[in-house]
């Protein structure tokens, strides 16, 4: 039962993550790719100031770069698309600041699942 209340508490960042940039989709054009990277960028930086774990920011990094990779791929070969937004780069500008994040979640709850 112990499993399970940590795991959903490692779940909330994700739930506000969700409930904070699911309105601001709604804006289109930059200003709406601004608003949510923003809500992104100011998520991840309470998520490693409320706790930060040793090396999570390498593995942040990792999965921002992963999700540019994988998603600027799918864009490439016309596997994704994203009609609202004109970025800079091939993929939303929150695209892998989501994936950098995701994959910070993945490894707490993880980390949780597995422990003994």
């Amino acid at each position: 039962m112990n499993k399970i209340k940590d795991v959903f508490i490692e779940l909330i960042p994700f739930f506000l993550a969700i409930f904070i940039t699911s309105p601001l989709s709604m804006l289109s054009g930059i200003k709406g790719e601004l608003a949510i990277t923003a809500s992104y960028i100011l998520i991840v930086i309470a998520l490693f100031y409320i706790r930060y774990k040793k090396e999570e920011l390498k593995l942040f990094l990792f999965g921002a770069v992963c999700g540019i990779t994988v998603e600027g791929w799918g864009k490439i070969l016309f596997l994704f698309s994203w009609q609202k937004f004109n970025s800079i780069l091939p993929v939303p500008l929150y695209i892998p600041i989501a994936w950098g994040f995701g994959f910070i979640i993945m490894r707490r709850i993880g980390n949780i699942m597995i422990k003994k």
